[in-house]
């Protein structure tokens, strides 16, 4: 599947890409969307802290990955989906939550599509070290860099 050099360089970059959009919002204007809710430096700053820890815990979703073969798809296809499937999700419901009235609700949409960004996150690059020839990882790695940045 991956014998194509164009096809793993667009694969990768598009994963990345998609990561840092939603990495860049959530680090750097998410604050500026709920203050225009007049929603309080404190409850940014929780939002935020709980928003962010599946980024912390992500080592725990590569180490996963490492070892179940899920639904007998392989170790890291059948979870970059998931967590594609996830984040989309999550993305979808995010501007349908009323900041003012259901910060906790949007708090918990935070967390379960940073969650699946993560998770799609460091099975993408398992899956990358599992399939990308040596001569080539120096490329892809900064592909998937300049993926994320642009996002």
């Amino acid at each position: 599947m991956f014998t194509s050099k164009a096809f793993r360089y667009s694969t990768f970059s598009a994963l990345y890409f998609a990561q840092g959009s939603i990495l860049g919002y959530f680090t750097a204007l998410n604050a500026i969307y709920l203050r225009s809710y007049d929603i309080p430096m404190t409850q940014v700053g929780l939002f935020s802290a709980i928003a962010l820890i599946p980024l912390i815990l992500k080592i725990f979703l590569g180490m996963l990955s490492d070892r179940i073969n899920l639904f007998g798809l392989g170790y890291r296809k059948p979870y970059i989906i998931l967590g594609l499937l996830i984040q989309a999700s999550g993305q979808l419901i995010f501007p349908f939550v009323d900041p003012a009235t259901s910060f906790a609700l949007l708090t918990v949409v935070a967390f379960f599509s940073l969650t699946g960004m993560a998770m799609y996150d460091t099975c993408t690059d398992g899956f990358a070290l599992d399939t990308t020839p040596k001569e080539d990882e120096g490329t892809v790695q900064g592909i998937m860099v300049a993926g994320r940045a642009l996002g």
